[in-house]
């Protein structure tokens, strides 16, 4: 979502340099941008659409990014028997679909992925590359719409992947990888949480533990604690503690929070609520404005490794098999004739 820029620049390298790859499909899913995106690509474009070298969609539903909704979308409406996940920023490299292609057919029975190592020189601007087949995308239910905001649903896909049996193949080239190196905020900055927080509080109970209440302006609450993953022992993998998010709500009277029906007395000055029934007192620290878009990136991290943490211990295969995937209404190539009910 508003990724013109970006693409403006990836888009037709990615298309160039594959170009001596005769059975090759690129899609470009609009996730509701409004960048021009649809603009541009009729007017610079059109011509490949109409080869059906490339394929444009475009769904006028979200509001915001969802990021495992999106690729579903965009995997569901490909028609090949490989399927690659290219971000807006990633540069394929000379070559890419050739290698793609003789890796499976060497061996089927793979999937093929960045590392998602923390090696260093490792860039997670190039995280989401991910190909599989078409059949093994869906026999795994996609990317799993569970995880809302930024990181950890490409790795988890990868999980899953190796837990139905396959075998994940790297990618070494590095020309195969180079990115568009950018912000934290830019990647969460089309995404639900960071425009829908009023307030976002913690309180530090310990080196290792910390209390955190979130309150969004619809009056819904989500309160939890973070501690670090026990089953690494270190600060760099902060889990939320057993039990999740708390959902609650909230409302603001007076010079008070009402959260969950319990009074905070909320001092904008200070930037600091405080719990009254707490005994001793608990003070809660108000996340500054400028340090928000931080905070809900580590958020959604956070959130999304906890998610990643329970599929790796149950082994888990399989997701969004209670519900479809990936759907709404796509029109096709700017024709609004040309309609696709993803159900």
């Amino acid at each position: 979502m508003n990724r013109l820029e970006q693409l403006q620049k990836t888009l037709l390298a990615n298309i160039s340099s594959n170009a001596d790859y005769p059975n090759l499909e690129f899609v470009v899913l609009d996730y509701n941008s409004t960048d021009s995106l649809a603009s541009w690509m009729s007017s610079e474009l059109q011509g490949l659409m109409d080869t059906g070298r490339l394929t444009f969609a475009k769904t006028y539903t979200p509001k915001t990014f969802k990021r495992s909704h999106s690729r579903n979308m965009a995997m569901r409406i490909a028609t090949g028997d490989i399927l690659v996940n290219v971000d807006a920023d990633n540069y394929t490299g000379f070559g890419f679909a050739h290698y793609v292609n003789q890796e499976f057919q060497r061996n089927n029975n793979i999937f093929i992925a960045t590392d998602h190592t923390d090696r260093p020189g490792k860039t997670k601007d190039a995280y989401g590359r991910i190909c599989t087949t078409n059949r093994d995308f869906h026999r795994v239910g996609g990317y799993d719409e569970t995880f809302d905001g930024y990181g950890w649903e490409d790795a988890d896909m990868c999980l899953r992947l190796e837990n139905s049996g396959l075998t994940q193949v790297p990618i070494n080239n590095k020309e195969f990888t180079r990115c568009i190196v950018h912000s934290n905020l830019e990647r969460i900055q089309n995404e639900e949480l960071l425009n829908e927080v009023t307030y976002y509080f913690v309180h530090f109970e310990s080196p290792v533990r910390s209390k955190v209440i979130c309150l969004k302006k619809d009056g819904s609450a989500l309160i939890g604690g973070l501690v670090p993953d026990p089953d690494i022992n270190t600060f760099r993998h902060i889990v939320i503690e057993e039990g999740g998010w708390s959902a609650g709500h909230w409302k603001k009277e007076g010079g008070s929070l009402i959260i969950n029906g319990i009074e905070f007395f909320f001092d904008l000055a200070t930037r600091v609520a405080v719990n009254t029934r707490s005994s001793p007192t608990i003070k809660y620290l108000l996340v500054s404005n400028a340090d928000l878009p931080r905070v809900v990136y580590e958020h959604t991290v956070i959130t999304n490794y906890t998610k990643y943490c329970s599929h790796a211990l149950h082994k888990v295969t399989t997701v969004n098999y209670d519900k479809p995937y990936g759907t709404g209404k796509i029109v096709i190539n700017n024709d609004p004739l040309r309609i696709i009910l993803l159900k």
